[in-house]
Order: C-alpha cells, then structure tokens, then sequence
C-alpha cells in the first residue's frame, strides 16, 4: 500500500507542483497588494516588487521547460532573496519603497547583501530547501529585532545589540509589542515567498562536479561582493555612512545592519604614540576644598525634561520640587549619546569620563570593552579615602554590570535581592523605596568613613502601557491622545516626590553631602507625541532639533554652602569632573583635561557637537575633525579602553594621597 501511494505520488509531482505554483502565486501577489492597500508600499514600489518576483519567477518555469530544471533553484533563490528583503524591510519599518533621494542605492546595495547570505547558506547547505528555510529564518528574526527596536528604542537593529541580548531579556517581560496589519501581512508574504521558491526551484538534480562548481561559483560571488563592501570602498564612493540621520537607513534596515558591522572595528587614531601620549597634558586642576563631603551620584531612568523640546501644558506639575530647586544647586542639561534604552552607555560615560563619539554605532563598552581593571570616578574617589557602593534594584546580569563593577573597584555592590522593604510600580522598584535603601547604606556608614554612592534607579522605564498603573498627568488639549506619553510624564511626577524626599532628608544631616542627579536617556513615546513637541515630523529635524531628544536634566546640589550656577548645556561625559569641582575634590589630569576641553567643546554625543560659539555641528565637521583638542581626546580614550600595554596611568589615577599617580 505505502509502494502503490509513493509511486502515484511521483507520477502525479509534476501536476501537485504545478497546482501549489498557481495557488502560491496569486496568494503571494494578492499579499503585495494587500500592503499597497495599507500604504505600506507605494504604487511604484509595488509596480518594481512584483515585476522582480514574476521575472525570477518566470526565469525559474522557463528553465524547467526548456529541460534545464536543475538549474532552476538558481532564480528561485533570487526571488526567495527578494522577497525576504522587502518582508523584513516592512516587518522593521512599516513600509517600503525603492526610491527616494537614496532609497534606489540603498536598496540595491542592501539586496545584494541579503543575496549574499542565501549564497552563503547555499555554498555551506549545497541545497535549496535548507538554504531557503535558514534565510528565512535569520531574515524574519531580523525583521523582528528591528520591529522591537523601533517601537522600544526608535531606531534600527545594530550588531552591537547582540551583545546586550541577556539584558533584554531581563525587561523584556514589561514591554509589549504592537504588531500591525503589515507586520502580519510582511510575514505571510515571507512564507508564501518561500514556500513559492521552494516549489519552482525544484530539486536541483546535479552531479558532484557540478555541485562543487555552483557552490564554489556561489561562495565566490558572494565573497567578492562582502569583501567590496567591507575593504573596497564601495560605501565611501557612494557616501554611505553611519550618520546622526537614521531616517536615511530606514528604508533599509540590512544595509544599517551592514554598516553598523563594519564600524565595529576602532581604529588607532591618526597621530597615536607613546610621544603623542606624553605630550598630552592639562593646563589646569581642581580647586580643592576642605570639606571632604560624601559623594552620592543618581542616575534616574528616563528621567527628562520634555519641555526642550516643545512646549505644552499639563493638568498638574510635573516636577515642580526639581524645578525649584536652587540653593547651593548647580544645575543644567546634559545631552545623552543614547534615546530610549541603552542606559550603560551613559553609565560608562559618567564614570569613565569617555565618550560615545568615538564609540562605534551600537556598541556597548560594558559589553565589549570593560574586561579588565580600568581607573574611573570610583578610583578616583577611593584615593582619596572613599568607600565606594554601587546600588541598582534590578538584576545582576543586565548590561554586564558584576563585572564591570569588579573592574571599576566598586568595595561593594547591591542588586534587586539585598534591597530592603522593596515596593514596586509597574512591575519595577520605586524611586522612593529605592532613596530609603540608599539612604539606609549612609545610616549604616562607619565612624569616619567617606562615602561614594551610586545609585541607578528603575521606576521610570520603559514602556509606558501598563494597565495596572493609572495616569495622573494629562495633556492639556490632547488629553488621552497620548497614553503612553501620559504615563511616562506621571512617573516622573512620583519621582519629584521621591528627590523632594531624599534632599530633605539630607539637607538634615550634619555630615557634608554632594549629590549628583541626572536622567541617562528620554524615553520612546509615541512619535505622533515628538512629532507634535516638534511641530514637524523626524524626517524634517536639523541638527540642533533632533538632538533635543537626547537632552537630559541634571543637578549637583550640596547640603551646604556651594556656588550657585546655571552649568547650561553640556553632556554626560564631563558630569565627573563637574561634580568633583563642586565638591572640591582631586581629581585626576584626566579630570582636568575634560574641564579644558569642556570650555572648547562644551558639548560632545554620539550624534554631533557643540563648540564654544555655540553652533551644532556634525562629528564628521571640518572644524571637528581638525580640532586637535577632540583629537588628543580620542587618543586618551584609545590609550585609555585598548592599549593595554602603553596604557597611561598617570593620567587617569590618584595615587593613595590624592596626587597624580606616578609612572
């Protein structure tokens, strides 16, 4: 019976064959049009998608009546590529189009690499089916990623996220993704796609000989292409670069992908020696003071001032206590180097005094380049007598943050588990219960003993659509247009409470106290709420504009007498030497040389720069390029995260008294 059934199906393949391509066809197109119809694609690209698939399409059945079926994997592989591309394209973004100012090289370029990858598996796979199936399967994961990386942290995929995979997971439990009617609609196209590929390809009936020549020819085609990507200059000729401008790589979320993978590679700077190294020095130091104060630095979750961007009224204050706050208070805004997530990048700059701008796009320095021991703020301060405990009430394993700890010389570090009396809000601790905890670590401080705290909060993150949590902020004149940006704006108003709290508290004590408080990032909201602070959409933003979504607050307030003073606008690199100018602490000639190059450069991010005048530039600007202060700081940072053999102790340590280490 099994014989009788396998042999009527051989006979009858050709015709099943022939039924699923005429079934899968008209699904596949009819898929096309369905997002055409959801403004997910355009007439014009919709005109291009289908008239790429029915060529590979029709190349794939006219090989297989013209006798040369085993041949015929070959465009449908192509159309496999094709319509993978424009999935994943649709899955990450909403739409896709093939034009526009750069959208057609973008496009192609970003094809061809997709191509690339199907070459690849088929050079290792010598197959169409496992082929097929595994570049589905790294192109719908891919579509995936970027889908969540939009929504949550409103830009595209990078390489560097694979890095903070663990991390995600650890809050991936509080977000909720939105899929869309094209997002559904991208991924039923991907399996009727494939499952259409699959079918005209066939099974390639080739010897051996010819195997190892198509999959050779295969992996030569592709290696070619991949080596002129990444060593031939083709990005460069065609001005193909990671910019501050995501927009102009949303079209095409693989070749951002691509991109960000050969920026990954940090280069030596031009000029970099050891004599370049020496010659380095700085021309002033910190005052010192006699007070010797505990140092406490907040790093408060999302914490932002949405009103730099755009103005608009609300039915209460939000942050009324902060905004008050004045007496022996310096104060300011910092740009951050990252929007919506990415919260150790700003970790790393505050207690490293580096910076994201000359970071690759998308990497995480905790993740990447923190392995061994590295002087920072923490050092700093335990030169000079400190006692150093980092507190944050979420897991250990987030952003790699034990170790990096470890290499920082953190005396001690308290996680979620050694909080006490925790109480949550939306699934995380709130700022109140974690200022008691901080609180209760200087009760419990030694006769004597100088405390440096810091502290990352966990209240205000994302995202900003849980149910259980009911606003108390609404927008004036927009009231539940935007739930989420209502929610955001309500948790800030509890942590108002919670500073009004803590400062309270140690305005109190006898004991001198310096604390430092800034927001690492703002949060991802609505765009239809950005777009109305802005009054224009994204894509219409100069420079200035977009960086005020990386505006931030930050105070350094002290419980006695201190200079007051608006600090203005600078950025979260330079918050260390600030705050131990505030409170008359040593610091390191690397401290000093910041505070230089903050007079010059007052601002500097991963996205652009501020210079003395004012003016916002671009980090790829003439006059950035050839500063040689911004060029002696990326030599430091160099020396500083890479050269580990030439590494310039003196420059970024205190020996025990307080005093620049010694070679």
């Amino acid at each position: 019976m099994y014989d009788g059934f396998m042999n009527m199906l051989k006979t009858r393949k050709p015709q099943i064959i022939k039924k699923i391509e005429y079934f899968l066809f008209p699904i596949c197109l009819l898929a096309l049009a369905a997002l055409h119809a959801l403004d997910a694609i355009g007439p014009y690209d919709l005109a291009i998608t289908l008239a790429a698939v029915l060529l590979f399409g029709a190349a794939a059945i006219g090989l297989r009546r013209a006798g040369g079926e085993r041949y015929a994997f070959i465009p449908a592989l192509l159309l496999a590529a094709v319509v993978l591309y424009v999935a994943s394209a649709l899955m990450a973004t909403g739409s896709f189009t093939w034009h526009s100012d750069t959208a057609a090289l973008l496009q192609v370029m970003g094809l061809l690499c997709t191509i690339c990858l199907f070459l690849f598996l088929y050079a290792l796979t010598g197959r169409l089916l496992p082929t097929i199936v595994s570049g589905s399967a790294v192109s719908l994961l891919f579509g995936g990623a970027n889908c969540m990386m939009m929504q949550f942290r409103g830009r595209l995929f990078l390489v560097g996220d694979l890095s903070a995979l663990r991390t995600a997971v650890n809050v991936a439990g509080t977000y909720s993704l939105d899929i869309s009617a094209a997002f559904v609609l991208a991924a039923l196209l991907s399996l009727v796609g494939c499952l259409l590929a699959i079918s005209l390809g066939g099974k390639p009936d080739l010897g051996k000989k010819e195997r190892l020549v198509t999959r050779g020819a295969a992996l030569a085609c592709a290696g070619i292409y991949t080596m002129a990507v990444f060593y031939g200059g083709i990005f460069e000729t065609n001005g193909i670069r990671l910019t501050w401008n995501e927009n102009d790589f949303e079209e095409s979320p693989v070749l951002y992908f691509v991109e960000s993978i050969r920026s990954m590679n940090v280069d030596q700077p031009e000029g970099y020696s050891k004599e370049a190294l020496a010659a380095i020095s700085a021309e002033s130091a910190l005052p010192v003071g006699g007070k010797k104060p505990h140092v406490i630095a907040i790093m408060n979750e999302a914490f932002s001032d949405l009103r730099r961007i755009g103005d608009f009224e609300t039915n209460v204050e939000i942050t009324p206590f902060i905004d008050g706050l004045t007496e022996n208070t310096v104060r300011g805004a910092v740009y951050s180097s990252v929007f919506g997530g990415s919260t150790a990048n700003s970790e790393f700059e505050l207690l490293t005094g580096m910076t994201m701008a000359f970071i690759p796009k998308g990497a995480a320095p905790y993740q990447s380049y923190i392995k061994y021991e590295k002087d920072s703020l923490v050092s700093v301060l335990e030169a000079q007598g400190y006692t150093s405990a980092a507190l944050h009430p979420y897991d250990a394993s987030g952003w790699n943050r034990e170790a990096v700890y470890d290499c920082f010389g953190f005396d001690e570090v308290r996680f979620i588990d050694e909080f006490q009396n925790k109480r949550y809000l939306r699934g995380y601790v709130t700022d109140e219960s974690n200022f008691e905890n901080l609180i209760g670590r200087y009760e419990a401080r030694n006769e004597g003993e100088r405390l440096f705290l810091f502290n990352i909060t966990m209240q205000n993150h994302g995202s900003y659509k849980s149910e259980s949590y009911e606003s108390t902020v609404s927008i004036s004149g927009h009231e539940g247009e935007f739930p989420q940006a209502e929610q955001y704006l309500s948790l800030l108003r509890e942590t108002d409470k919670a500073v009004n709290e803590l400062i309270t508290y140690f305005s109190r004590q006898d004991e001198p106290v310096v604390i430092l408080f800034f927001g690492d990032h703002q949060p991802a909201l609505e765009t239809e709420f950005y777009d109305m602070l802005y009054g224009k959409t994204a894509d219409e933003l100069s420079l200035e504009e977009m960086q005020r979504k990386y505006l931030t607050p930050f105070f350094i307030w002290a419980n006695y007498d201190i200079d007051e003073a608006d600090a203005g606008l600078t950025s979260i690199n330079y918050l260390s030497p600030m705050l131990l100018r505030a409170a008359g602490l040593e610091g390191s000639d690397f401290e000093a040389f910041l505070l230089d190059l903050q007079a010059q450069w007052p601002v500097l991010n991963a996205y652009g720069c501020v210079n003395a005048s004012g003016e916002h530039l671009p980090l790829e600007s003439d006059e950035a390029a050839e500063s040689g202060s911004l060029g002696n700081y990326r030599i430091l940072q160099y020396n500083y995260l890479f050269d580990t053999m030439g590494y310039r102790k003196d420059f970024f340590s205190l020996d025990a008294a307080g005093a620049p280490a010694s070679e």
